[in-house]
């Protein structure tokens, strides 16, 4: 099998030689991690542009949408929570049709905030606590609109400050 490389075809002899480096001894005594190192900027790891953009999240919640530090950090670790459940499949199609529960009416550009208090509510019980606790009674400024963005923003539908769906 050749692949394509500019224009030029590389036989497989070509291809060992351009991936000899990714060896697991290599990998393992980090020499690939040396050699690559111009490649592997810190401000482009995928945690620290997490980390900025779940930041980003927070301002814009206090800033635009007026809610409180504790209830935008509550609210935002609320959904990481959410979506490790749901990634594990703890949250599965199966758990929520039992409970009644819509998925759209926690994740997505449709959610509400009795979608989210409902879910979390049974996970309190389910889970035998609360992670992230928030009080939607006291929450000022936890509207429909709020938890729609922060859903959708979790479900990958919405970048912050755009409305178009990230593919």
């Amino acid at each position: 099998m050749s692949l394509l490389k500019e224009d030029v075809r590389l036989d497989e002899s070509s291809i060992r030689t351009e991936f000899a480096e990714f060896c697991a001894e290599s990998i393992n005594t980090g020499d690939l991690w040396r050699k690559r190192a111009e490649n592997l900027r810190s401000d482009k790891r995928v945690d620290k542009r997490l980390l900025h953009r779940l930041s980003d999240l927070s301002k814009h919640l206090q800033e635009e949408k007026g809610l409180r530090p504790e209830v935008a950090h509550a609210l935002i670790g609320k959904y990481v929570y959410i979506r490790y459940l749901r990634d594990r499949t703890i949250l599965s199609d199966q758990w929520l049709q039992q409970k009644q529960i819509a998925i759209e009416s926690v994740l997505g550009r449709h959610a509400t905030v009795e979608g989210l208090r409902t879910l979390t509510e049974l996970l309190d019980d389910q889970l035998n606590g609360s992670i992230f606790p928030l009080d939607f009674n006291t929450a000022a400024g936890l509207t429909n609109e709020v938890i729609a963005l922060v859903a959708s923003i979790f479900k990958g539908q919405r970048p912050l400050g755009g409305s178009s769906e990230v593919s």
